[in-house]
Order: C-alpha cells, then structure tokens, then sequence
C-alpha cells in the first residue's frame, strides 16, 4: 500500500556522531582535572595539539560531506568537563561559535553514566504544549533526545542548540572534551558582511 504522506524532515537540527579511531589518550595526561564541573582552562586543546587536529579534521569531513558551508573554520574555546556522582549540568547553549563539539575521551562510562540531553527548538516556539504518545521515540515529535556517554563517540551540533547533563548515578566521573567551532575569514552579504581580518 503506498505510503499516505511525504515527510520532510524541513529545518531540522542535525546532530553529528561518529568514532574516533585515532588514539587521543594524551587526553589523559591532563594533570588539572578539578572538583568544579568545567575545567578554568577554556582552550585546553591548544596544550594537545595532535588531538585537536583529529578532532578538527573530522569537523573539516562533515561539513564537506553534510554541511557545505564555503568557510573557513577555527576550534574557538575547549574544556574539559568533569561530572562527579550525584551532579549534573543545567540546560545552556554555546554563544559565540556556530557548532559545538563534544567528545567523549574515557576508555570506559559505566552504566548510570550521565547521558546529554537535546531539546527541540522548534518545540519552543509553539504555543500548544501537546505531548505524543510516544515520548523520545520518533525523531520528528520529540522534545526531547538523549545521548548515552560512549568511549570515543565525537557529537558535533549547532551551538543554539539547547543541551544539558543529566545526573550522574555513578561513583565513576564522567569526564568528557567539549569545544566551540567559529568561522574565519569573510562571511555575510551586503551591508552584514564581515571578515576576521578586520579585527587584526
């Protein structure tokens, strides 16, 4: 029986995952993991070179293949977040950067791991609160999306895209590499074109 709808996935947010296969355990050698949930250091990549090379790199490979945005691109900020048991993260969002990666460098996230949480939205912007029947299971109606820690798992979203860390029910702390990523060079049209050169 042929189907009774078309459905178009139209503006949607995507959300990238995909797996580091390259070694990145220098990450471990970081010797300032603190009790506060992010670590003060806002550009922690810059002390790790080659693992921001790999992370960048994939970056670079998804928006060849899926984004096709005509610029260039620079790992703004980057942090390590450390989720000790019985805390979390309340929602945010990233400013000043266009995408957000996070990436998850633990050989190990044992269950009760924290996962992240995503929120629509275009949710936000309705004025009817209606929930489907099937809450979290079909992508298209969902408020809410749910992504459990796995080692070497790489996200990459849109920084507007509201997020936070739910508890931690582990004595383990979930550690995990977050990073903003900034267009360079010109951008823009007409009287809201811009050029990073500019400020130099």
């Amino acid at each position: 029986m042929k189907e009774s709808f078309e459905i178009l996935p139209l503006f949607s947010t995507p959300l990238a995952m995909t797996t580091i296969e390259e070694d990145t355990d220098e990450l471990y050698t970081y010797d300032n993991f603190e009790s506060r949930k992010s670590t003060r250091d806002k550009r922690i990549l810059e002390k790790y070179p080659k693992t921001k090379n790999i992370l960048f790199n994939k970056f670079k490979e998804y928006n060849e293949k899926v984004l096709k945005y005509n610029n260039d691109f620079i790992i703004s900020t980057s942090w390590i977040t450390n989720i000790k048991e019985g805390q979390s993260a309340k929602g945010h969002t990233h400013k000043n950067s266009l995408y957000s990666g996070l990436y998850y460098f633990q050989d190990n996230y044992p269950e009760g791991s924290a996962p992240i949480v995503f929120f629509s939205p275009i949710a936000q912007l309705s004025d009817y609160m209606i929930i489907p029947d099937e809450v979290d299971c079909e992508i298209l109606n969902s408020h809410t999306w749910f992504i459990n820690p796995q080692p070497k798992l790489l996200l990459f979203f849109p920084s507007y895209l509201h997020h936070a860390i739910n508890i931690q029910r582990t004595s383990q702390t979930r550690r995990s590499l977050a990073f903003n990523i900034s267009p360079i060079g010109e951008y823009g049209v007409g009287d809201s074109t811009f050029n990073t050169s500019w400020l130099i």
